[in-house]
């Protein structure tokens, strides 16, 4: 096993800034506080100085407990858009096998697919002018995605045609629609299906 899992009670070395050098470690479950103080990871395993007690290393095994912490404070990313785009999205996850809240790792896919290579401007088009783009604002949609504030105005920097965030999630939903359901064999359903198969 290359990554080692840490037991209560072993020992390590770590550099200690209280003690100001290099320390003997025991490993050990605490509750940490995050370093802006905003929450706490709790019982998790840490390495703490065996001078003066403090967490002075946090293992790899810890990282998961970590990011669930962190995931809950993500700001969410909220939109209200017609019905039937949720519609369009349960219709998306059925195809892929998945229960209704599907919709964050298709949201996530999209989002980051779109800000690696680019969001395919043509397509946007297309779907701006179909009649179900438009409709009531009835249902809310709320996502939680790393950085997606910034994210979503850098795609939507890219496209003119996006005035707002609202729209880029239904072009999003759109997109999904098209390539799960209208377009079966596409390259995007197949990177779903990982993610689902994986969820």
């Amino acid at each position: 096993m290359k990554t080692r899992i840490f037991r209560e009670g072993d020992k390590g070395a770590a550099l200690c800034d209280n003690c100001k050098g290099r320390v003997t470690t025991t490993y050990m479950r605490r509750d940490v506080p995050l370093s802006d103080g905003s929450d706490t990871v709790k019982d998790v395993m840490v390495g703490a100085c065996d001078n003066c007690d403090r967490v002075v290393v946090m293992p790899q095994q810890s990282t998961p407990r970590v990011k669930r912490v962190l995931e809950r404070q993500r700001k969410p990313v909220e939109a209200r858009v017609p019905s039937h785009f949720q519609d369009m999205l349960n219709l998306v996850a059925s195809e892929l096998h998945q229960s209704e809240g599907f919709e964050q790792q298709i949201f996530r896919y999209y989002i980051h697919l779109w800000s690696e290579h680019g969001a395919p401007v043509t397509r946007i088009r297309k779907y701006r002018k179909d009649p179900l783009f438009a409709g009531k604002a009835n249902t809310r949609l709320s996502l939680r995605i790393d950085d997606g504030d910034e994210v979503i105005d850098q795609i939507r920097g890219e496209v003119e045609e996006i005035g707002s965030k609202t729209e880029l999630l239904k072009a999003i939903a759109f997109a999904a629609f098209d390539d799960v359901v209208e377009r079966p064999k596409s390259r995007a359903k197949t990177a779903l299906e990982a993610i689902a198969a994986a969820h």
